[in-house]
C-alpha cells in the first residue's frame, strides 16, 4: 500500500518536468518567429526607402539638364529671329532671369488681303445668291375680275401673284373675286345675305362663337320684325362689341393677311377640283374654305410678306 503510494508520486514528478521542457521550447520558437518577422519588415522598409530615393534621383537627373548644349534651329526664310529666354540648369529651383528677352514681331504688309499666302481672302467668300426671276405666266392667266362688293385695292400685288400661280397650275384663265377685306357694315351685309340663303344652322356651323353671337342678333332682330337695315345695324353693333377680327378673317389686318372670296361659278366645272387642289398646295395660302366646308365661295387666306 505504501510502496504503491511512493511509486505514484515519482511518476507525477517526472511528467511535470517533461511538460515544462516542452513549454519552454514552444516559447523559444515563437520568440524566434517574431524576431524573424520584425527583421523582414525592417528589410522591406529599407528597400522601399531605397526605391523612393532612386526614383527621386532619376527625376532629378531628367530635370537637371544643360540647356547650353542645345543648338537653336535656324529661322525660316522671311521670318524674324526669336531670342529664347535663358533658363537655369536646375529647374526645380529656378533662379530669376537677369533680363527679359526681346521678341521681334513679324512685319506684315498693310494690305492683309494681298499678303495672305493662300491668296486674297475675297476668293473664299461665298457669292450672294442671284434672285431668280419668277416664271412669267401667260397673259390670260392673270385675268382676275372683281365683283361690285369687292375692293380691288385690298388685294396686294403679292396676293395677285399667288392667285395667278394657282390659276396657272389649275389651268384656269379667269376668276371673279366677290369679296375682299370688309368693314363691319360689309360683314353684316354678307352675313345677312348668307343667312337668308343658307339658313341659321349652316352659318353657325361655319362661324365660331363670336360669329354665332352676330347670328343670334340676326335671329332676334328678324323675330322682332325689324327691317333689313335695322337688322344689319344691330349686327354691326354686335360685330364691334365682340371685335371685328374675332368674327371673320375678312376683318383682319390686310397688311398681314389678304382674304378673298372667289365665286365657284367663275371657275369652269371641269377645272374646279384642280383649282381647289392648287389653292390647298400653295405655300402662301394659310387657310381655305369652300362649299364642302359650308362656305358658298372659295374662301382663300393669303399670308403677306413681312419686313425682317
Amino acid at each position: 500500500m505504501g510502496i504503491d503510494s511512493v511509486g505514484g508520486s515519482s511518476r507525477s514528478s517526472s511528467s511535470s518536468s517533461a511538460s515544462d521542457t516542452s513549454s519552454n521550447a514552444t516559447s523559444d520558437a515563437a520568440s524566434a518567429a517574431e524576431t524573424a518577422r520584425a527583421t523582414a519588415a525592417e528589410a522591406e522598409r529599407k528597400a522601399t526607402e531605397a526605391a523612393a530615393a532612386a526614383e527621386r534621383a532619376a527625376i532629378a537627373a531628367k530635370v537637371n539638364f544643360d540647356v547650353s548644349s542645345f543648338t537653336p534651329a535656324a529661322a525660316p526664310n522671311g521670318m524674324p529671329a526669336l531670342t529664347a529666354p535663358q533658363f537655369t540648369k536646375d529647374m526645380l529651383n529656378p533662379a530669376p532671369v537677369a533680363t527679359t528677352p526681346t521678341l521681334t514681331a513679324p512685319q506684315f504688309t498693310d494690305n492683309l488681303l494681298q499678303a495672305t499666302p493662300m491668296g486674297p481672302l475675297a476668293s473664299f467668300e461665298k457669292p450672294a445668291p442671284i434672285p431668280m426671276p419668277r416664271p412669267e405666266r401667260p397673259a390670260e392667266a392673270t385675268n382676275l375680275t372683281f365683283g361690285a362688293n369687292a375692293d380691288a385695292a385690298a388685294v396686294s400685288a403679292h396676293s395677285q401673284q399667288v392667285l395667278g400661280d394657282i390659276m396657272t397650275t389649275a389651268g384656269v384663265t379667269s376668276a371673279r373675286i366677290t369679296s375682299t377685306a370688309r368693314t363691319p357694315a360689309d360683314q353684316a351685309r354678307a352675313m345677312y345675305d348668307n343667312l337668308q340663303s343658307q339658313g341659321v344652322a349652316a352659318q353657325k356651323a361655319l362661324y365660331g362663337r363670336f360669329g354665332d353671337q352676330v347670328i343670334d342678333t340676326y335671329s332676334a332682330s328678324v323675330a322682332a320684325g325689324m327691317t333689313r337695315a335695322q337688322t344689319e345695324q344691330a349686327m354691326v353693333d354686335t360685330i364691334n362689341a365682340v371685335g371685328p377680327s374675332n368674327v371673320s378673317r375678312h376683318l383682319a389686318d390686310p397688311a398681314r393677311s389678304n382674304v378673298v372670296d372667289i365665286a365657284p361659278s367663275s371657275i369652269p366645272a371641269d377645272r374646279r377640283e384642280a383649282f381647289i387642289a392648287a389653292i390647298q398646295a400653295h405655300p402662301d395660302v394659310s387657310r381655305f374654305l369652300g362649299p364642302a366646308d359650308g362656305d358658298p365661295a372659295y374662301h382663300v387666306e393669303i399670308r403677306q410678306p413681312q419686313a425682317e
